[in-house]
């Protein structure tokens, strides 16, 4: 046996140390570090921003941008209505 080497108690074959495992796992990792996490962020960054984009067109006037807030409210108030009538119901139990 060369000197340092260290064998496994069961089978008598070499015990490959910890030391010399890493650097296989080293670049897989400096891979996902180097190229996944940025091309990730870069893609949620532009994703945020159509998003934000869609939400109100550019030929979007103040006249328009209240209307739909208008739109909205009321959708709001008809959903809390719809919730309280909702409540009221008897509803068939699984019981």
């Amino acid at each position: 046996a060369r000197s340092g080497e260290r064998f496994h108690p069961i089978g008598g074959r070499p015990h490959r140390h910890a030391l010399a495992i890493y650097p296989s796992l080293m670049l897989p990792l400096i891979i996902i570090v180097g190229v996944a996490i940025p091309a990730l962020s870069l893609a949620f960054r532009v994703t945020q921003r159509s998003k934000a984009a869609g939400e109100h067109p550019p030929t979007e006037n103040a006249t328009m941008r209240e209307r739909t807030e208008r739109e909205f409210e009321a959708a709001g108030a008809y959903q809390e209505q719809w919730r309280e009538n909702e409540m009221k119901r008897p509803h068939a139990s699984c019981l």
